[in-house]
């Protein structure tokens, strides 16, 4: 339960997940499938009312030496769009809705020149690590997505592109420590934006 200003919104949300990947730190093989929805109104009262659906696969291949294959695919779409601006979809950075290549939280709808996201988004990334022992393995990426007002404005020939080249280390009690420098393809004017992650990954 959450307030905007004087209005109360109050939703529930669950996940259902099917998870049959090797490790979930670092995975080299298998699959993750999801799908979360949201309910916010109605029955369960508030002042905001919308339904928000996000779902996402990645899946991970073994190839020859030790490299491993990484593809992702999520997508995410909310209604109706006058939906509260802090549930909209945001793209760039890291994170489960990152773009890399693009400063975080940087791609969305606009209004006046502030971001304000969009109600429907989709992202897709692919990453190519190299698997040792030591638990630090390097990687190269590329990244490609877009946020769209509604469904209805989605254009799949207008998606962000960026690539770039990482760096991942397990650290016992914390996760993942990693750092990825990331080409933002069409960025104006286009640029290497660095990017910090701790914790979990994809």
């Amino acid at each position: 339960m959450s307030k905007e200003g004087a209005k109360l919104s109050s939703e529930i949300t669950f996940t259902l997940t099917r998870d049959s990947r090797d490790n979930f730190i670092n995975p080299t093989t298998g699959t993750r499938n999801s799908i979360s929805p949201h309910f916010a109104g109605g029955i369960l009262g508030g002042d905001v009312t919308y339904q928000k659906y996000e779902l996402e696969s990645s899946t991970y291949h073994r190839l020859f030496w030790r490299l491993v294959l990484m593809l992702r695919g999520k997508l995410g779409i909310i209604t109706p769009e006058s939906a509260p601006i802090y549930e909209k979809f945001v793209l760039g950075g890291i994170g489960p809705w990152g773009l890399r290549g693009y400063p975080d939280w940087s791609i969305g709808s606009r209004q006046d020149g502030n971001i304000v996201g969009g109600g429907f988004a989709t992202i897709f990334n692919l990453e190519l690590k190299a698997v040792f022992e030591q638990n630090i393995y390097p990687l190269i990426f590329f990244d490609i997505g877009n946020v769209w007002n509604s469904f209805r404005e989605a254009n799949l020939s207008d998606l962000k592109k960026g690539i770039g080249f990482g760096i991942r280390m397990e650290i016992p009690m914390m996760g993942i420590l990693g750092f990825d420098f990331g080409y933002g393809i069409d960025r104006d004017p286009r640029k290497w934006e660095p990017h910090f992650q701790i914790g979990r990954g994809f």
